[in-house]
Protein backbone atom coordinates (compact mmCIF):
# COMPACT_ATOMS: atom_id res chain seq x y z
CA UNK A 1 0.00 0.00 0.00
CA UNK A 2 2.86 2.40 0.82
CA UNK A 3 4.43 1.67 -2.59
CA UNK A 4 1.20 2.64 -4.35
CA UNK A 5 1.04 5.89 -2.37
CA UNK A 6 4.66 6.69 -3.28
CA UNK A 7 4.01 5.97 -6.95
CA UNK A 8 0.85 8.07 -6.90
CA UNK A 9 2.62 10.97 -5.17
CA UNK A 10 5.51 10.81 -7.65
CA UNK A 11 3.06 10.79 -10.56
CA UNK A 12 1.18 13.81 -9.19
CA UNK A 13 4.40 15.78 -8.64
CA UNK A 14 5.74 14.97 -12.10
CA UNK A 15 2.43 15.82 -13.74
CA UNK A 16 2.14 19.16 -11.98
CA UNK A 17 5.76 20.05 -12.87
CA UNK A 18 5.17 19.11 -16.52
CA UNK A 19 1.93 21.11 -16.71
CA UNK A 20 3.66 24.14 -15.18
CA UNK A 21 6.50 23.92 -17.70
CA UNK A 22 4.01 23.64 -20.58
CA UNK A 23 2.05 26.65 -19.31
CA UNK A 24 5.22 28.75 -18.94
CA UNK A 25 6.15 27.69 -22.46
CA UNK A 26 2.74 28.89 -23.64
CA UNK A 27 3.30 32.28 -22.00
CA UNK A 28 6.63 32.64 -23.82
CA UNK A 29 5.04 31.51 -27.08
CA UNK A 30 2.25 34.10 -26.67
CA UNK A 31 4.83 36.83 -26.02
CA UNK A 32 6.80 35.82 -29.11
CA UNK A 33 3.57 35.98 -31.13
CA UNK A 34 2.65 39.40 -29.71
CA UNK A 35 6.08 40.82 -30.55
CA UNK A 36 6.15 39.19 -33.99
CA UNK A 37 2.76 40.55 -35.04
CA UNK A 38 2.62 43.69 -32.82
CA UNK A 39 -0.80 42.36 -31.74
CA UNK A 40 -1.03 42.84 -27.99
CA UNK A 41 -4.62 41.64 -27.52
CA UNK A 42 -3.61 38.38 -25.77
CA UNK A 43 -0.88 39.96 -23.69
CA UNK A 44 -2.97 40.72 -20.56
CA UNK A 45 -3.71 37.00 -20.13
CA UNK A 46 0.00 36.22 -19.67
CA UNK A 47 1.06 39.24 -17.62
CA UNK A 48 1.48 39.07 -13.87
CA UNK A 49 -0.52 41.51 -11.76
CA UNK A 50 2.64 43.60 -11.51
CA UNK A 51 5.44 43.53 -14.06
CA UNK A 52 8.89 45.09 -13.79
CA UNK A 53 9.26 46.86 -17.13
CA UNK A 54 12.44 48.32 -18.52
CA UNK A 55 11.56 50.24 -21.65
CA UNK A 56 14.30 52.26 -23.31
CA UNK A 57 16.37 52.56 -20.13
CA UNK A 58 13.40 53.57 -17.96
CA UNK A 59 12.47 50.93 -15.38
CA UNK A 60 9.31 50.80 -13.32
CA UNK A 61 6.81 48.36 -11.90
CA UNK A 62 3.50 48.47 -13.79
CA UNK A 63 0.12 46.80 -13.66
CA UNK A 64 -1.16 44.86 -16.70
CA UNK A 65 -2.99 47.78 -18.25
CA UNK A 66 0.01 50.10 -17.97
CA UNK A 67 2.27 47.47 -19.56
CA UNK A 68 -0.07 47.12 -22.53
CA UNK A 69 -0.32 50.91 -22.93
CA UNK A 70 3.48 51.27 -22.79
CA UNK A 71 3.97 48.56 -25.41
CA UNK A 72 1.24 50.01 -27.63
CA UNK A 73 3.05 53.36 -27.51
CA UNK A 74 6.35 51.65 -28.31
CA UNK A 75 4.91 49.83 -31.34
CA UNK A 76 3.13 53.01 -32.52
CA UNK A 77 6.47 54.83 -32.58
CA UNK A 78 8.17 51.79 -34.18
CA UNK A 79 5.45 50.58 -36.60
CA UNK A 80 7.70 48.46 -38.79
CA UNK A 81 9.35 46.57 -35.96
CA UNK A 82 10.16 42.95 -36.65
CA UNK A 83 10.91 40.44 -33.92
CA UNK A 84 13.49 37.66 -33.95
CA UNK A 85 13.48 35.03 -31.21
CA UNK A 86 17.10 34.42 -30.14
CA UNK A 87 17.05 32.14 -27.12
CA UNK A 88 14.87 30.80 -24.33
CA UNK A 89 15.38 28.56 -21.35
CA UNK A 90 14.92 27.89 -17.70
CA UNK A 91 16.78 29.52 -14.83
CA UNK A 92 17.95 27.67 -11.74
CA UNK A 93 15.11 29.19 -9.70
CA UNK A 94 12.52 27.53 -11.99
CA UNK A 95 11.59 30.66 -13.91
CA UNK A 96 11.62 30.69 -17.69
CA UNK A 97 13.03 33.38 -19.93
CA UNK A 98 13.09 34.43 -23.56
CA UNK A 99 15.62 36.68 -25.27
CA UNK A 100 14.96 38.30 -28.61
CA UNK A 101 15.62 41.22 -30.86
CA UNK A 102 13.26 43.84 -32.24
CA UNK A 103 14.47 45.66 -35.33
CA UNK A 104 12.84 48.90 -36.43
CA UNK A 105 14.58 50.65 -39.30
CA UNK A 106 18.13 51.33 -38.17
CA UNK A 107 17.36 50.67 -34.50
CA UNK A 108 17.92 47.28 -32.89
CA UNK A 109 16.41 46.53 -29.47
CA UNK A 110 17.37 43.72 -27.13
CA UNK A 111 14.34 42.14 -25.50
CA UNK A 112 13.91 39.70 -22.69
CA UNK A 113 11.09 38.48 -20.51
CA UNK A 114 10.96 36.39 -17.35
CA UNK A 115 8.04 34.06 -16.61
CA UNK A 116 7.18 32.71 -13.16
CA UNK A 117 4.11 30.59 -12.42
CA UNK A 118 2.90 31.03 -16.01
CA UNK A 119 2.95 34.84 -15.91
CA UNK A 120 5.41 37.41 -17.22
CA UNK A 121 6.89 39.24 -14.24
CA UNK A 122 9.70 41.10 -16.00
CA UNK A 123 9.92 42.60 -19.46
CA UNK A 124 12.75 44.57 -21.05
CA UNK A 125 13.12 46.39 -24.38
CA UNK A 126 16.34 48.40 -24.64
CA UNK A 127 18.57 49.60 -27.45
CA UNK A 128 21.43 47.24 -28.26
Amino acid sequence: MKDIAKILLTFILLTSFTLSAIAQGEALKSLNQAFTTSDLSELPTILGEEVVVSLLEKEETMNKEAVVRALEAFFESHPDASFTHKHDGKARDGSSFVIGELTAGEEVFRTYAVVVDNYIIELCIDLE
